[in-house]
């Protein structure tokens, strides 16, 4: 296993904004503003199918209409707009597992209350051949990993954001993206952020 990009947003990430604006706000990731959809992913294609994503999602009491998500095995194309990938999600206080594919949605696992108490919380995606795995804090969800092969192409990992509420609150940290394969160096983060409006169910 190789990691291949990482960010701990200490200083502004090189990204194109496309919509809603992710910034760097405390060492964080988060929209410029809530009720926006944003989306992004890596410059750094991580050149396999097989690949993981992850990053520290930061929750405070009002997890009230946050959807907040890393992406993998991602074509780089909005799902609302025929997109393919996999989405681990923090959807309100639940997480839930989607596999987009041509811009449909299917669930493939919610655990109801996964985010009910506010902290930092570490969502990892794995994909491996017709293995999906996602884990909370290094621990699996129930049901992972699962036998899957709705996405099987797309190298691209990355991130999503909306916050839909004045008082709801979700941030990114400590993002990462690695081959399960190849050897292969640590490089910056570039993330390209493009707007989406169903990402959340």
């Amino acid at each position: 296993m190789a990691v291949l990009v990482t960010e701990n947003f200490t200083s502004a990430p090189a990204f194109t904004q496309v919509g809603g604006a992710l910034v760097v706000s405390g060492g964080r990731l988060r929209p410029t503003t809530n009720n926006t959809d944003c989306a992004g992913y890596s410059n750094t294609d991580m050149g396999t199918t097989d690949h993981y994503v992850q990053a520290d999602l930061v929750t405070t009491a009002d997890t009230s209409d946050n959807y907040c998500s890393v992406l993998a095995r991602w074509d780089g194309i909005d799902p609302n707009l025929g997109g393919d990938g996999y989405v681990f999600q923090q959807n309100f206080d639940s997480a839930v597992l989607y596999g987009a594919n041509s811009g449909t949605f299917n669930t493939l696992a919610t655990i109801t209350g996964a985010f009910a108490t506010p902290g930092t919380y570490t969502l990892r995606l794995e994909v491996n051949g017709n293995s999906i795995s996602a884990k909370i804090n290094g621990a699996h969800i129930s049901g992972s990993p699962f036998t899957n092969s709705l996405v099987t192409v797309g190298g691209k990992v990355g991130l999503s954001m909306y916050l839909g509420t004045a008082t709801s609150d979700s941030e990114f940290d400590n993002f990462e993206g690695g081959d399960f394969n190849a050897a292969g160096l640590i490089v910056p983060l570039s993330i390209p952020v493009i707007s989406r409006s169903n990402l959340r169910r």
